[in-house]
């Protein structure tokens, strides 16, 4: 009974901030009450912090990150086995997974380009006017304006999703093979090493990141994805990355 007067409580709070609110900052309220009816939801990370959560072995610029660990758009990341670490840079927010190593690169205090050596990486990007940012894997380059992305990076292949927005994905071992991908809802590849049937970039599954990491990563950096709702099959937070 008492989750279901949290639940109404809610709901009722909701219908009253629709009256009141402008429908931009009403989505933004929305996404956050739904997600913090399903698992908590943060706020906009404060001035002067990067970190939101870590677990596990993580070492930022060669030393050890805690909490208070600031991240820079130079800065290099890594993790080791059963560990992960949420942060923010700039407009941009990020998970890096497990066993995964990123190299950002700036000009200034805005991050440029992002290389992902090894491992897994969901991230979400402000929007670009005329600055240039490319994401790159062992076998892929990535180019970004405002989007979510999910990237894996092995010797022989990289998993590239769309999550939304526009991005151009090329193939590094055959840049001529290029495709640019519009996506409203996850639009998946991989870029391979070595060609099937002449071919480097190939249709892929969505696999491995979900929505509700997305409204996490998003309600970082004070914005809300543009998908209209959360998946309807949410059991709880994602905790093991």
């Amino acid at each position: 009974m008492d989750n279901r007067r949290e639940f109404l409580h809610r709901a009722l709070q909701l219908s009253v901030l629709s009256a009141v609110l402008s429908p931009a900052t009403l989505a933004l309220v929305g996404q956050r009450a739904q997600a913090q009816m399903l698992g908590q939801i943060p706020a906009n990370m404060p001035p002067g912090r990067s970190v939101y959560e870590l677990r596990g072995d993580v070492f930022v610029d060669q030393q050890r990150a805690t909490d208070t660990t600031l991240i820079t758009a130079d800065s290099h990341v890594r993790t080791g086995s059963n560990s992960y670490i949420i942060f923010v840079v700039g407009r941009d927010a990020y998970i890096l997974r497990e066993n995964s190593e990123l190299q950002l690169r700036s000009e200034g205090v805005v991050a440029t380009g992002l290389r992902l050596v090894t491992g897994k990486l969901l991230s979400v990007f402000g929007q670009r006017n005329d600055e240039a940012l490319s994401l790159s894997t062992s076998t892929a380059t990535i180019g970004i304006r405002g989007t979510g992305v999910y990237a894996e990076s092995y010797d022989d292949r990289s998993y590239l999703c769309t999550c939304y927005g526009r991005t151009l994905v090329s193939a590094n071992a055959a840049p001529s093979q290029a495709e640019m991908i519009e996506a409203d809802y996850h639009d998946a590849r991989y870029v391979l090493a070595n060609p099937e049937q002449g071919r480097y970039i190939i249709p892929g599954p969505y696999i491995n990141h979900t929505d509700e990491e997305l409204v996490l990563l998003e309600a970082l950096v004070g914005r809300v994805p543009p998908f209209n709702q959360m998946r309807q099959d949410y059991q709880g937070p994602r905790r093991r990355y």
